[in-house]
């Protein structure tokens, strides 16, 4: 789920005597994405800085464009494993009603560094990508926003976190 809240505006008009009223439909909500990293083997430390970059499409359209996150915090520095990582919240309206949105959530790689035959860079093996799909409904004149991580597949509530778990 998602903050949400719809609103339907009556404006009659008169035409010819009669009158006339016409509706306008409007809902709004929001979902987030976050997460976690977690760096098994080793502690975090002072120097450790994680990069993520969240790109965002249309599913069955793809030259549609999903809404981007508000306040979206693509990099991100934690000392202590488990910090919570705020990848912003992204605002809905009625137009996007019957539509799902995907998001990939990509943890980058250091790029002054060569990885080994294993994968790692600098001995650490990065997180896969995480995909989030964003569905949004109308639910008796309001918005229902479900999210679901389509890489592990499972649902997401507003208390749950993508993990990105690193060896």
């Amino acid at each position: 789920g998602g903050t949400k809240k719809a609103v339907i505006l009556a404006t009659p008009t008169y035409a010819d005597g009669e009158a006339v009223f016409e509706n306008d439909y409007e809902a709004e909500g929001s979902a987030t994405l976050a997460g976690t990293k977690t760096l098994n083997g080793r502690s975090m430390t002072a120097d450790d800085e994680w990069t993520f970059t969240v790109t965002g499409s249309v599913k069955n359209d793809a030259s549609g464009a999903a809404p981007k996150p508000n306040g979206l915090n693509a990099s991100w520095q934690a000392t202590n494993e488990g910090t919570a990582i705020d990848f912003g919240t992204i605002s809905f309206n009625q137009k996007d009603i019957g539509k799902t949105y995907v998001y990939t959530i990509h943890e980058e790689r250091p790029t002054d560094v060569t990885a080994d035959s294993e994968g790692r860079y600098n001995g650490i093996l990065y997180a896969a990508d995480q995909t989030i799909e964003i569905t949004v409904a109308d639910n008796d004149g309001a918005l229902l926003i479900t999210k679901k991580n389509v890489t592990t597949d499972t649902d997401v509530t507003e208390d749950s976190v993508t993990d990105f778990s690193v060896v």
